[in-house]
């Protein structure tokens, strides 16, 4: 598997996305919001969004006071599993059961 469909594991990180592959193995570790965006490869604004609307889609993030907001690695990647679909038909259904 390369590089760009392995977001699970610490290949999904290359250099230029700025975080160390060794903290995805920490589950707990908390990463910031472009830290996040970079990896997942979403724009900060979608993460914003996703938040304010909440719902079955977004990711669970962690206040850290003030403005600061982070996500744990581990949610991040349930986030991930709970998108990863065998075929398109399966994503259709998931995406219209979140509609509902």
């Amino acid at each position: 598997m390369n590089n760009r469909t392995n977001l699970m594991g610490s290949a999904a990180l290359t250099p230029s996305a700025g975080i160390d592959p060794r903290l995805l193995e920490n589950p707990d570790y908390i990463l910031t919001e472009p830290e996040t965006a970079r990896w997942i490869r979403l724009s900060p604004r979608k993460l914003q969004r996703d938040r304010l609307e909440g719902g079955p889609h977004s990711i669970p993030f962690v206040s850290l006071g003030g403005r600061r907001i982070g996500y744990r690695v581990g949610d991040v990647q349930a986030w991930i599993k709970r998108r990863t679909f065998t075929n398109t038909s399966a994503a259709t259904v998931a995406a219209q059961a979140d509609a509902a």
